[in-house]
């Protein structure tokens, strides 16, 4: 049986979680979420996780520490959510080795092209 992609959002905005989740889970995808980096570290299976999603603002910089903890060390693909405030975070980002930034309020049809994206292109060659 083919295993759906696992998702998983970091996001302290309620709202932009709840409302991406039942999107992304509305293409099929199986979705966590979590509002900090600290509460996306205690979910128990995280090395499931195929992509993260992180909202990384001005007002909101629990996402690089979440792009730091989770995906470099454990070498995931992640997508970035930013506004146009945060432009000194997004050079942190790229440190991490973010490669997709998308910009707030959120395109769901182009958040979703860009997680198709991210995830074929770490898929090993078979």
């Amino acid at each position: 049986m083919h295993r759906r992609n696992r998702l998983l959002i970091v996001d302290e905005d309620r709202f932009a979680r709840v409302t991406l989740a039942a999107a992304l889970r509305a293409r099929g995808f199986d979705v966590q979420v979590a509002s900090t980096a600290a509460e996306a570290l205690e979910l128990d299976d995280l090395g499931a996780v195929d992509l993260v999603i992180v909202a990384v603002t001005a007002d909101q910089p629990d996402g690089i520490e979440a792009l730091s903890s989770i995906c470099v060390q454990r070498k995931i693909p992640s997508i970035v959510l930013t506004n146009t405030a945060a432009t000194r975070r997004l050079v942190q980002a790229l440190d991490c080795g973010v490669t997709v930034f998308i910009e707030k309020p959120v395109d769901v049809d182009g958040l979703c092209a860009s997680v198709a994206r991210a995830l074929g292109a770490s898929r090993p060659e078979r």
